[in-house]
């Protein structure tokens, strides 16, 4: 969405609370201002401490969406990189991971004020689950390495794709056997809060380029792990995701 907005009466009515005093402008000529939003995540011993990715990096509210501080992180040339999730860690809400566009995945201690990359530096990380009951497991999934390569925008040629999995936060991956792994693009990862060791996956499988129009060929999979997501199969119909 363009900017950020909040409802205090369930939905019926949205009032824009944007903090584009700090947003910055598209370029040096003009004086417009644009901001979309990705994703949220809320602290959740303390629900004023809003976390939103956007397209101009973290943006941080600890009142409740009062007032905001842009947070980066940032690249070589000193620009905000797009951030595309952000989950808190379950455990120690200091904690805070974040998928980004083109530059992969960081992590920061301290709510924000700091972020250190932990891994796929030049890939695209679409998304990604932190164990509940045990937050040293991440799963992470990125966009297809086809897509990537295909992407005139990206400064890097992606190093890989697919999907991977952490036992120790963050400092070492392991990369999870998915045939034609390069062809996923992961939309959603998610654990089931009661029982970890059931991950969920959902995703496009990209077949290829339609000769004729130029566009990709692809179809939706879902996936599903028994195993805190070192193995994986497909299945047909997501009747357990959508019970949950």
């Amino acid at each position: 969405s363009d900017g950020i907005f909040k409802s205090t009466d369930g939905g019926e009515t949205w009032h824009d609370i944007t903090p584009w005093d700090i947003i910055p402008k598209i370029d040096e000529w003009s004086d417009r201002k644009t901001l979309f939003v990705y994703s949220f995540a809320i602290n959740p011993t303390d629900t004023k401490k809003i976390f939103a990715g956007t397209s101009e990096g973290v943006l941080r509210s600890f009142d409740g969406g009062i007032s905001w501080q842009l947070l980066g992180p940032r690249d070589n040339n000193d620009r905000n990189i797009t951030v595309l999730c952000i989950k808190i860690d379950p455990v120690s809400s200091e904690v805070v991971y974040i998928g980004t566009k083109y530059f992969g995945m960081f992590r920061s201690e301290d709510e924000g004020l700091k972020w250190k990359n932990i891994g796929f530096m030049t890939c695209t990380v679409s998304t990604f689950s932190v164990n509940p009951k045990n937050p040293e497991e991440i799963i992470v999934g990125t966009l297809s390495k086809l897509i990537e390569l295909a992407d005139k925008g990206s400064p890097f040629t992606p190093s890989d794709s697919g999907l991977f999995i952490s036992a120790d936060g963050g400092t070492l991956w392991q990369k999870v056997s998915l045939a034609s792994s390069d062809n996923y693009s992961f939309l959603s990862i998610f654990h089931n809060s009661s029982n970890p060791e059931n991950v969920f996956a959902v995703a496009l499988f990209y077949i290829g380029l339609n000769e004729y129009t130029n566009q990709w060929i692809y179809f939706p999979v879902f996936l599903e792990s028994t195993d805190g997501g070192v193995t994986w199969k497909t299945t047909d119909t997501p009747k357990t995701i959508l019970s949950m």
